[in-house]
């Protein structure tokens, strides 16, 4: 009988463990007849109690705990590559620990998507304010680099087969211990195997709005590292699901907590977000993070502002501008 894992990645997460374990095991249960189950909880030190209520609930799927003394998402992972690789797992899942709109149908989705296809990304459901580092950061520099389009490649929540896992154990590096993980298993998987998304509805998960600076730094080393690391990227099998990703709902509560309107008077074209990128892929180097985080700010909240009231398409069509106007210009300065 097969084999299948899945990983809640964690720390500090006890608000949410017990849901997001619940859930996952029920949709499990539907599917053991025909596999061997389990879910992982990888803790990285959690300070609450997260572990403590993750050993106490009583599921029908089998439950392994984790523990790294090392902080970070990517240390997280590592170590679930690690226990697949041991344990001869078939297909494996990684969900976020912090997700509250888990729905049973994803396993099965992204089960049957690993039909063909050996490592599977979502496309989810976003309101305009979120995946900043997504939407104009990782969009434009893959379509560039690599020629595709792909709506959410740092979604984080991943479906992935045997043949991945043998691939990560091969390039699996030190300097993906944090947030930039997702980029990392991202573009080995266009490297290496056949990729698909799957649409997986609306996502909703803790806000990440206080890391994004965090976030944006973490998986830009991460994107330019890994890409010297893997060296060329060719002959790509990717399939694409081509669906809306920008959600009809304003956020006001969101708007208005970060004061967009009043305090942020320049302008998209204003931002030297595109002349910073222009620079980072001419001479495909890192000279100033701050710089680079500034202009990305500038820029994000620009969007937040001038976008506001635009409708979904308006909105998406802005982020592959922004892609297919970096690619068409060659990068002159």
């Amino acid at each position: 009988m097969k084999k299948i894992a899945v990983c809640l990645p964690s720390y500090n997460e006890e608000d949410n463990i017990e849901n997001i374990t619940m859930k996952i095991d029920k949709a499990l249960r539907s599917v053991s007849k025909n596999y061997r189950c389990v879910i992982v909880n990888c803790d990285s030190g959690s300070t609450d109690k997260t572990n403590e209520i993750f050993r106490s609930l009583k599921t029908r799927v089998k439950k392994v705990s984790i523990l790294n003394k090392e902080k970070g998402k990517g240390v997280n992972i590592i170590s679930f590559m690690d226990y697949c690789y041991k344990n001869n797992i078939d297909y494996a899942f990684t969900f976020d620990a912090d997700l509250t709109s888990f729905e049973e149908e994803w396993i099965y989705k992204i089960l049957d998507k690993l039909k063909d296809n050996d490592f599977v990304v979502p496309i989810y459901k976003r309101r305009r304010y979120e995946g900043n580092t997504t939407n104009h950061l990782m969009i434009p520099l893959i379509y560039y680099y690599y020629g595709v389009i792909v709506r959410q490649p740092i979604g984080g929540d991943y479906g992935f087969n045997k043949s991945y896992i043998k691939k990560f154990q091969k390039y699996k590096t030190d300097f993906i211990r944090g947030y930039g993980i997702d980029i990392f298993m991202f573009l080995l998987a266009l490297k290496e195997v056949r990729v698909s998304e799957v649409s997986l509805g609306f996502k909703r998960h803790k806000p990440s709005y206080g890391k994004m600076e965090k976030i944006f730094k973490e998986v830009l080393i991460s994107f330019d590292k890994t890409r010297k690391y893997l060296g060329d990227i060719d002959n790509i099998s990717f399939s694409g699901e081509g669906i809306l990703s920008i959600d009809s709902s304003l956020d006001e509560e969101f708007y208005d907590h970060y004061r967009v309107r009043d305090t942020y008077n320049f302008k998209l074209e204003e931002s030297n977000w595109v002349l910073t990128l222009k620079k980072y892929l001419k001479y495909s180097r890192i000279d100033n993070l701050s710089e680079f985080l500034a202009s990305f700010r500038c820029y994000t909240k620009a969007y937040w502002r001038e976008f506001k009231d635009k409708s979904p398409e308006e909105c998406e069509r802005q982020i592959y501008d922004l892609a297919y106007l970096l690619k068409e210009e060659k990068v002159c300065l």
